[in-house]
């Protein structure tokens, strides 16, 4: 396992200070290419690696086009990455794990505000304390417009993304309630290349289409010996290929309950259970795809239909 805090997360050269992509920079992460928002990891396919936030699948980790990735870079406290052979507390992948960690609710009691902007996108970070210092509120967001420069260059495509994620942590240091929210969309579209030399405006059709929405409710307790972590997560997420001629809607319901302690100085355990509901509806155009779900194979969703699974774990360390 390797595990990267805030402070080397920002340094590393070619990755523009965002956490996630430090990934790439380690011995086995490849991107197959620019387009596929997620890396490969040992030759993996991506339906079989967990790319996880605060323990919560990412449908998508980058945006498209080499972009960054779906959680601003202020949220991130660290990144676990193991290539392989993962903690049972990961269990359900058999490839990778990219597992990026926010920072502790309360750590950081004062009130910031951030507006960074690039040629290519522009991003917001605020957080303050609030109800007395009872509470945190935390919001942040990118929007990012490399279609621009494409559509100057007369690439024949344009692409648009977003990302947001809102937070409100109640409680204190050793007991918090967690509300929050979090997704991300992009939308690539295609453009005829001669008909944009000779007109002003020219239509565009979308080409691929990817969203995803995370509600989340959570509970944290620690003392000296215990600590839990008790979470609902509801998602809804969609993806579409070319003008409507596949779409793939996801509905997800999440439940996950982790306990760990110490017997003694030396002996740690933990035990946890989750369990998961998934429907799947698949849309496709049968002219075009013969039938064949193509993109939902590529992200993991190779069934179609409502689908159920579950599981727990025990370990001593």
């Amino acid at each position: 396992m390797t595990t990267t805090n805030t402070r080397e997360l920002k340094r590393i050269p070619g990755t523009f200070g965002d956490p996630y992509k430090v990934i790439a920079t380690l011995p086995g992460v490849t991107q197959a290419m620019s387009l596929m928002p997620l890396p490969i990891i040992r030759g993996s396919s991506p339906g079989m690696s967990g790319y996880l936030y605060d323990q919560i699948r990412l449908p998508l980790l980058f945006h498209l086009l080499y972009g960054p990735s779906v959680i601003h870079p202020e949220l991130i406290d660290h990144i676990d990455f193991h290539p392989g052979g993962a903690s049972v507390r990961y269990g359900g992948y058999t490839g990778g794990i990219v597992a990026g960690y926010s920072q502790r609710p309360f750590r950081d009691r004062t009130t910031r505000f951030e507006l960074d902007s690039s040629s290519g996108q522009t991003g917001i970070f605020f957080r303050t304390p609030i109800l007395g210092e009872r509470g945190m509120f935390t919001a942040a967001g990118r929007y990012g417009y490399p279609g621009l420069f494409l559509k100057l260059a007369n690439a024949g495509a344009s692409l648009d993304f977003w990302d947001y994620q809102l937070a409100l942590d109640l409680g204190s240091p050793q007991s918090v309630w967690s509300f929050s929210m979090f997704g991300a969309l992009d939308d690539l579209r295609e453009y005829d290349r001669r008909e944009a030399l000779q007109e002003d405006e020219v239509e565009e059709r979308q080409n691929f289409m990817a969203t995803f929405h995370r509600g989340v409710i959570r509970y944290r307790h620690r003392s000296a010996k215990l600590r839990g972590d008790y979470r609902l997560v509801i998602g809804a997420d969609q993806t579409k290929v070319g003008a409507g001629e596949q779409t793939t809607d996801t509905l997800s319901y999440e439940t996950r309950a982790d306990v760990s302690g110490k017997l003694g100085d030396w002996v740690g355990w933990g035990l946890g259970a989750r369990g998961q509901s998934r429907d799947v509806t698949i849309t496709v155009d049968p002219e075009m795809w013969n039938g064949q779900d193509t993109i939902g194979t590529a992200f993991g969703q190779q069934d179609r239909g409502r689908k159920y699974r579950g599981g727990g774990y025990v370990l001593f360390d």
